[in-house]
Parts: C-alpha cells; sequence; structure tokens
C-alpha cells in the first residue's frame, strides 16, 4: 500500500494549520469561544507543534 498521498497530504494540512496559528500569534488576533477568549500563547504553541508535524509528513513522504 502506497502511504505517500496520504503523508504530503496531511502534511500540507499541517502546514497550514502551523502557518495560520503563527499569524494568529504574531499579528495578536482574538480568538473568542463563547465567553473563553483563547491565550495567544495557545497559538505559539499549536502553531510550532503543527509545523514540527508538517515537517515530520514530509520527511516520511520522501523516504
Amino acid at each position: 500500500m502506497n502511504h505517500k498521498p496520504y503523508l504530503i497530504l496531511s502534511a500540507i494540512i499541517f502546514g497550514l494549520v502551523g502557518v495560520m496559528h503563527l499569524m494568529r500569534a504574531i499579528n495578536g488576533w482574538a480568538f473568542q469561544i463563547g465567553p473563553w477568549s483563547a491565550p495567544v500563547a495557545i497559538s505559539w504553541l499549536a502553531g510550532v507543534v503543527a509545523i514540527l508535524l508538517c515537517i515530520w509528513g514530509f520527511r516520511l513522504a520522501t523516504r
């Protein structure tokens, strides 16, 4: 079974999510769910984790 297309698609999605989180953190955009306002630190952490998952996905796809 060829997992390469799945890995590439997953890496692209994680990359986009990571970039959006980092854009939110850099620009200080507000994010609110009901009465709870998400701190910017969550976006920094989520952005870094998503970018690392993106890199991991591309590395696995190129093996």
